[in-house]
This record gives C-alpha cells, structure tokens and sequence, in this order.
C-alpha cells in the first residue's frame, strides 16, 4: 500500500501544501484545488509552473481530483466534457496517470435509475477519451450521485473496468449513505484503485478519524492486506466540522495551524491501523 492525500484540506497555497506533505514524509499527493482554483481553471503554462514547484519538493502525484460527473444527470453534458479534456491534459503536465471523477447528480430525480442509460452513455464517453489518452479514471461512491451505493458502483464497474475506470472506495460516503461498508468491500474488492481513507458515524454520518466511526477502517485493511492490495490509501479527513470549525476561522494563522494538526492526527489514526 502506498500512503497519499489531499493537502488542500489545510492550505490553499501550494508551497504549504508541499511543505506539509514533507514534514509528514507523503511522497505522492492528490491535487484537487490550489489557490481556490480547480485546475482546469489555471492555464498551461501556470501548470507547468505548478509542476516544477511539486517536482522540486521530490512529491509525485498521485491523482489530479475533479469534479467532473457532479453535474446534474439533465444539465448540457459538453461543456463538462470540453473541462474534462482540460483535466486530462492538467493530468499529464503533472505526470499523473489518475483522474477522480463521479456518476452524476441524480440526487432530485425520484426514478435515478430512469437515468441510467444517460449516465452509462456519458461514463462511456469519459472513458473511451480516457483511454485514448493513456489515463486512468477512478470512479468516487459520493452521496446525491447515481453511483452511491455498492451495488450501483458494481454495476458501473462490470460495465467500465475494463476501460480505464477503477473504483475510488470512500468509507464515510458510504456510511453517510447507510451502506455497509464491508458489504461494499466485498462486492467491490477486484476494482479498488484507490480508497479515500475518511471515517464516520452511522448515527449521524459525522466525519471522525480512521478508526473512530463505523466505517470498519481496521477490518478492511487488515483484509485489503491479505488481499495484497497494492493502490494507493488517500487521507481525506475532512476534519474541520470534527474540531468545531467555523467559516470565520478557516484564513488566520491559528486555524492553519490548527487544520495542520487535525491532517497530522489524521494521519497518525491511520499509521496506527496501517501498523498494528
């Protein structure tokens, strides 16, 4: 198992961002925004300048985030598309061959699965571009989308692995979905590219540490272990809400400080499972 994450959950600058990820020894980060911009927002030769910066920090990523897949499964589809060229082509400048994307909104449809064909025609396109293009999509379980639940990301998976497209198994969307996140594991464990390591509580679907809600953390990477998995586990603590954050806070230099420590216990609740 190799260990990255997303370091903008602490800074929106980019040299913090590295800085952190060192002081931590992470070698590989997942890029989702960087001075507030998503960067299919940043031009070609702002990446490539964002590219020298991570590749003399000595970081490699590991995945470029997007929010491609979250427009509503009834809004115009080729805008999105066109934004979605942009990522892949942000993804090579920075030498990445990971792109996160999701199943499309259908969360005020009352039928989701009405849609599906609009949905699988639309998956299609992502990846067949994908992989004419040598990239490698990662599908994220999120709630509101037509793919939250285990089974319909099996059947997504049946249909597109095989194209360029894994499983990004995220264990508190599916708590806060009421999906079972072993059941999830054992219908999904032969498509797993990457898991987003983020724990949360069945009662309430609170964000919590790895190990400390009802996500099952332990049990599925002592199995993931005996399965010899070898993909990346993603630190996502989205920890703000548990440590009582406020909008209001979040631009001075204590609550930096403060989202620092609140990734570093991240980390550290999931070194102690990794390690046991």
């Amino acid at each position: 198992m190799k260990l990255t994450g997303f370091a903008d959950e602490v800074s929106q600058d980019l040299t913090m961002q590295l800085t952190l990820f060192n002081k931590l020894n992470i070698h590989y980060m997942d890029i989702r925004s960087i001075r507030g911009m998503k960067l299919s927002q940043f031009t070609e030769s702002e990446v490539d300048e964002l590219g020298k910066l991570i590749e003399k920090a000595g970081i490699i990523v590991s995945c470029v985030a997007t929010d491609i897949g979250t427009i509503d499964i009834s809004a115009d589809f080729e805008p999105h598309f066109e934004e979605f060229k942009k990522y892949i082509e942000r993804a090579h400048k920075l030498k990445s061959k990971n792109l996160l994307i999701y199943s499309f909104d259908t969360s005020d449809k009352e039928k989701p699965e009405e849609f599906k064909g609009k949905i699988f025609d639309q998956l299609g396109r992502l990846s067949d571009y994908a992989k004419a293009n040598k990239i490698i999509l990662l599908h994220e379980n999120e709630k509101g989308m037509y793919g939250c639940m285990a089974d319909q990301c099996l059947e997504i998976m049946k249909n597109f692995h095989g194209s360029n497209l894994s499983m990004a198994f995220d264990f508190a969307n599916f708590i806060q979905c009421r999906q079972d996140t072993k059941e999830a594991y054992e219908m999904l464990a032969p498509y797993i590219g990457v898991v987003h390591i983020k724990d949360a509580l069945w009662e309430d679907g609170s964000v919590v540490p790895a190990g400390f809600g009802d996500g099952h953390i332990a049990d599925i990477i002592y199995r993931m272990k005996d399965d010899k998995y070898q993909g990346f586990l993603s630190l996502e603590p989205q920890l703000t809400d548990f440590a009582g954050f406020t909008k209001s806070k979040q631009n001075d230099r204590n609550s930096r400080d403060q989202k620092e420590g609140l990734f570093t216990m991240a980390l550290s609740a999931l070194a102690a499972i990794v390690n046991k």
